[in-house]
């Protein structure tokens, strides 16, 4: 006597259900892909334009990144939480992004070990890395030989000075950090990531500024957008 296993309709369904969701995986994978090569492709071409002294400005996406955008002045939604400028360094071979943060995940590319302050990173592995969408803010105006050096030496200078909590705290949009800005002034021995930035424009002659240490992330490009500093951000992530 044969027996034969006739599929019931619930089988039935259970096996459609399956190959429906196998299905919507796949096409998720895909689309994930896709993105994906979508966004490095996007970030070579405009690698190929970033030039010493320009910022990246990162808006990340966590309760951090909406704290620090809230305090200084930055949109909701798509306002900067960080930035970092563009330099260029003997013997590599792709420029670096120069910045103050704590968040780092890898070690500074000169210095070889994890810092809280200031440091220089691969471009492109900083900015796939971060939790969040990124900018390119470039200058108006390519810098001059000398500009880049001058760019350089300050960064190497400044390479390891500590990250500058209080100093962030007083770039608020708040009238207690107003006053503390006024009483206080500058204090480069620890800088922030804005401050720093503002600093390094600075002393290349971009940014005229008695006080580097009152610009936040927001106020900085958007003072540097007024005075023609920065060309118009371009979002590459």
């Amino acid at each position: 006597m044969i027996f034969l296993a006739i599929p019931t309709r619930r089988a039935n369904r259970a096996a459609t259900e399956s190959q429906e969701g196998d299905g919507e995986f796949c096409t998720r994978s895909r689309m994930a892909d896709l993105m994906s090569a979508i966004t490095h492709a996007t970030l070579s071409t405009r690698l190929r334009r970033i030039r010493p002294g320009d910022v990246l400005g990162f808006s990340s996406c966590d309760a951090t990144g909406s704290l620090i955008r809230a305090c200084t002045g930055g949109l909701c939604g798509r306002g900067l939480s960080h930035v970092g400028v563009v330099t260029w360094w003997p013997n590599r071979s792709h420029y670096l992004l120069a910045e103050s943060t704590t968040l780092a995940d890898t070690p500074c590319v000169v210095l070889r070990e994890r810092v809280s302050g200031v440091q220089v990173h691969w471009i492109r592995s900083r900015v796939l890395g971060y939790a969040g969408r990124v900018w390119h803010y470039p200058v108006a105006r390519e810098l001059a030989p000398d500009q880049v050096t001058a760019l350089r030496r300050f960064t190497a200078k400044h390479l390891g000075v500590p990250y500058d909590y209080f100093g962030a705290a007083r770039a608020r949009h708040t009238p207690a950090a107003w006053i503390a800005r006024r009483v206080f002034g500058e204090d480069l021995t620890a800088e922030f990531c804005s401050e720093f930035v503002a600093a390094a424009h600075r002393a290349i002659g971009l940014l005229q500024t008695d006080n580097a240490s009152a610009f936040s992330p927001a106020r900085l490009v958007r003072t540097e957008r007024r005075a023609g500093v920065l060309a118009k951000g371009v979002r590459i992530k």
